[in-house]
């Protein structure tokens, strides 16, 4: 086990919470997701927080497009430049749909245990807490499949920020339709062909109307440039 500093991971988790709080207001945003070191106990100074973001169906991208553009403004993103540290900046890759919510398998023993170990220990942050515990249901078999104990959606309610119904969100979601959604697609999509990682890992980067995932492999000094 990993000698972790008990007031770092407290401080970390705030953020991670406060954050969560913000960007679950954001248009099309509909649960908001912990995982990753943080929720496990392998937590360094020098590790990110891992987000995961459930989406209304249909508007995905629009969803990222706002997350990505405020937490990049406000400089608690992880950076896309590659010589600086991300120790405590937000790391927003993965994105799901509230139609699809189950992991993909298939992608090799070791993927796949890395994934029950890393969505199994998941914590709600904020939004709609159903489909959080739809997402820790779905997934279930995959968990106990390696033997991973499932936390309790039960006892993750404690973070009373549930189903944000604030008129801001609902103007934002009648403003931001479908125009902007095809626009959001076009421009990420773009941007994440360019990359050249992408054909590299087809099966680590993926991006469509129903999931957006970038788990690129780690290169040693350097982060994904998602």
């Amino acid at each position: 086990m990993t000698n972790q500093n008990p007031k770092l991971i407290q401080k970390r988790l705030k953020k991670a919470y406060f954050v969560g709080k913000i960007i679950s207001i954001f248009p099309y945003v509909r649960c908001v997701i912990l995982n990753g070191s943080l929720t496990g106990n392998k937590h360094k100074a020098s590790s990110d927080i891992d987000i995961l973001v459930i989406a209304k169906n249909k508007h995905i991208f629009t969803a990222r497009f706002f997350i990505n553009f405020w937490t990049t403004i406000f400089g608690i993103k992880r950076s896309k430049n590659p010589e600086k540290l991300h120790a405590g900046k937000f790391c927003f890759n993965y994105f799901l749909t509230e139609s699809f919510l189950r992991i993909p398998t298939g992608r090799g023993e070791k993927i796949d245990r890395y994934c029950a170990d890393n969505y199994s220990k998941s914590k709600y942050i904020a939004g709609d807490i159903k489909l959080y515990k739809r997402f820790m249901a779905a997934n279930k078999a995959l968990f106990q499949k390696y033997n991973f104990e499932i936390r309790n959606p039960n006892i993750e309610i404690r973070n009373k920020f549930q189903n944000p119904n604030f008129k801001i969100k609902k103007i934002w979601e009648m403003i931001f339709g479908s125009w902007f959604e095809k626009w959001a697609k076009k421009y990420q999509i773009k941007n994440i062909e360019s990359n050249p990682r992408t054909k590299k890992y087809p099966d680590l980067i993926v991006f469509s109307n129903k999931e957006l995932r970038f788990h690129p492999p780690k290169r040693q000094g350097k982060h994904s440039k998602y």
